[in-house]
């Protein structure tokens, strides 16, 4: 920003133009996405179009050089979308709601969601895309309801507000209901007030003591077995240690 501000014309500013092109174009890779500290990047990229771009009437009269850089800014946010899909909401907490880079995402979000639902109106099996992307949330909490499958629930039903009869109708079918309605109470107030959730934060927030010390205790026996078959079957690729999959709670 001190180059965009001090030499907006100058070639240090241009070289980091050019070091950004290539960045975004490695941004297709998960990976990499994985990588970077999207909160403090989103910052980042929030303040400079604050200051360079919205205030010059969205980048209207904006010289070319604020013009060129947003672009790249936005291509970037664009990219990170599309990989992070609706968890990409969970990276917004320290943002204002109406600051432009959330106001951007979230547009970027529904955007991803729309194209992913253009074309036909069904997919092969026949159902309503809406819905598949819900089985497919649904399936995962399913198996693992501590794996951030709630949060990106939330973070779909925010997008897509419309789809909440589709959603009651899952719900009647899915064990976890109660949970999933205090998880998205949850939710809700962290977004309220800034405070950051990780994956499975908001349903281990509502779970009773008991019910926290019982999935520890069952985690921990599933760990000991897992390592246990592991030196039985003489797998290389299983070692000590290696991660095992979560109990749920008791239904």
């Amino acid at each position: 920003m001190k180059y965009q501000a001090a030499d907006p014309k100058g070639k240090i500013l241009e070289l980091l133009r050019k070091c950004m092109i290539k960045r975004t174009e490695t941004l297709t890779d998960p990976a990499i996405v994985d990588m970077i500290d999207i909160p403090t990047l989103l910052e980042h990229i929030n303040t400079y179009i604050t200051r360079f771009y919205i205030t010059t009437n969205e980048g209207h009269d904006s010289d070319a050089s604020v013009k060129e850089t947003s672009k790249l800014l936005f291509i970037c946010v664009q990219r990170i979308v599309v990989k992070k899909k609706y968890s990409i909401l969970n990276y917004l907490d320290h943002l204002p709601e109406n600051s432009h880079i959330v106001l951007y995402v979230k547009r970027c979000v529904r955007a991803v969601g729309k194209r992913n639902t253009t074309g036909d109106e069904k997919t092969p099996d026949g159902t309503p895309p809406f819905m598949e992307e819900m089985e497919k949330l649904f399936a995962r909490i399913d198996d693992d309801i501590f794996s951030g499958a709630v949060e990106d629930l939330y973070n779909f039903m925010d997008i897509h507000p419309e789809q909440n009869a589709n959603l009651e109708q899952f719900m009647s079918k899915c064990i976890y209901a109660s949970l999933i309605r205090k998880a998205f109470v949850e939710i809700r107030k962290c977004r309220l007030e800034r405070k950051p959730l990780i994956p499975g934060d908001s349903v281990r927030r509502i779970l009773p003591e008991e019910t926290l010390s019982y999935l520890d205790k069952n985690n921990q026996i599933i760990a000991c077995i897992d390592e246990f078959t592991a030196l039985l079957s003489g797998s290389p690729a299983a070692t000590l240690g290696q991660p095992h999959q979560k109990s749920t709670p008791p239904s």
